[in-house]
């Protein structure tokens, strides 16, 4: 099985999505700044490690990619990059059995 995992900040609205499903409410991020000189960590959090494979990994700054529900697309076409395919993807690749 497959994941689509996508955290999005839009403004002081921070939302996670699973297979462009929003998970949970939208948290408050007022004041809540990301730009310190610590390490961007990925995959782990206070210890706790992902236990599988991540793929095509993208970071966007200044644009929020998804403020509400949405379909998933993966895959290259024409030399589109991962996101702006025409075809969904129906298989998403397995996280591992932590918590993401």
């Amino acid at each position: 099985t497959w994941y689509h995992i996508a955290v999005v900040r839009s403004s002081n609205n921070l939302m996670v999505f699973l297979n462009g499903v929003q998970q949970d409410d939208t948290a408050d991020v007022t004041g809540r700044t990301f730009d310190r000189d610590e390490e961007l960590k990925i995959g782990c959090y206070n210890g706790y490690y992902l236990n599988g494979y991540l793929d095509e990994l993208r970071i966007s700054k200044g644009v929020a990619r998804w403020t509400s529900n949405f379909t998933p697309y993966c895959g290259l076409t024409g030399g589109k990059a991962y996101g702006h395919s025409p075809t969904p993807c129906f298989q998403m690749r397995h996280l591992g059995a932590g918590t993401v």
